[in-house]
């Protein structure tokens, strides 16, 4: 999993996240509302499956970035 870390944060909400081009369900490749694009670092680009799930009320002080992480995968493992 990757995501960026803006200047804002933690105000900021830490979205979308990336995860392997080609991500399978029980062998089967997900679709939306996952996305197809790419990875972007200031150097390079990968292929990668992105999901974007955006908390409209979030606490930043209580929600740190690890915390959204395990509630985007746990999402992921529901779908």
């Amino acid at each position: 999993m990757a995501f960026h870390i803006t200047f804002q944060y933690p105000h900021a909400d830490v979205y979308p996240h990336f995860c392997v081009a080609g991500l399978k369900k029980n062998g089967v490749e997900v679709v939306d509302p996952f996305h197809k694009g790419d990875w972007k670092t200031p150097s390079s680009a990968k292929a990668a499956t992105s999901v974007s799930r955006r908390s409209n009320r979030r606490d930043p002080t209580v929600e740190t970035a690890a915390i959204k992480l395990t509630k985007v995968l746990e999402w992921i493992r529901s779908q």
